[in-house]
């Protein structure tokens, strides 16, 4: 989740259509995050917002994995851009250097707390994992992937360090696509099905 700068900022009981509030709990404007349990946790306990419409780049990233690999086990952040972000990008720079001076000089002065440099790697990880999941036969796991991050965010308060287990357990995967595809087919066939890019 990003936040900009503003001279006035936002309070979470703002009315409105651009409050704060209501971007967060918007499930028509997309956000991202990293493992968004913490954050929704917080936002929901101190300031009763609850998410919507928010990606997890960590399930993105499970969810985009290939079908040879295990979608057992979470990847933490590091892993994330040590392996998907391109080494050419500024932003991947400053990450594997947070003391090179030359490196921070613009990011200091503009005012931005050390976190941001951890935020401003998200479009980056979306780029990589939104690409992975617009290829064909990857609209199931796009789907999931949504599905998953809003219910991260209903289980926000209990800890879960496992994926998905219907995306790891061979048995439960199985049904679990038999069920969306026979959705998929039924919506088709009463001419209601139009797949948009979130794969809804």
């Amino acid at each position: 989740m990003n936040a900009s700068h503003s001279t006035k900022p936002p309070k979470y009981g703002d009315s409105g259509p651009a409050s704060l509030r209501s971007i967060l709990e918007s499930k028509s404007i997309p956000k991202v995050g990293f493992d968004i349990r913490a954050a929704s946790k917080l936002l929901f306990r101190d300031f009763n917002v609850s998410l919507n419409g928010i990606y997890d780049l960590q399930l993105m990233e499970l969810a985009s994995r290939d079908r040879h690999q295990s979608k057992k086990h979470l990847a933490g952040f590091a892993k994330c851009v040590d392996q998907d972000v391109p080494k050419s990008k500024a932003t991947k720079c400053r990450w594997l250097q947070p003391d090179d001076s030359t490196n921070m000089h613009l990011f200091n002065t503009l005012g931005r707390a050390p976190y941001m440099k951890r935020v401003e790697l998200y479009p980056a990880l979306w780029e990589v994992y939104r690409q992975r999941l617009s290829l064909p036969g990857q609209a199931f796991w796009l789907s999931s992937a949504r599905l998953e991050s809003w219910q991260r965010v209903q289980d926000s308060k209990r800890g879960k360090s496992l994926g998905p287990m219907c995306w790891w357990d061979s048995e439960l995967l199985e049904s679990t696509m038999e069920s969306w595809n026979e959705g998929i087919f039924t919506e088709h066939m009463a001419g209601g099905c139009e797949l948009n890019e979130d794969a809804e």
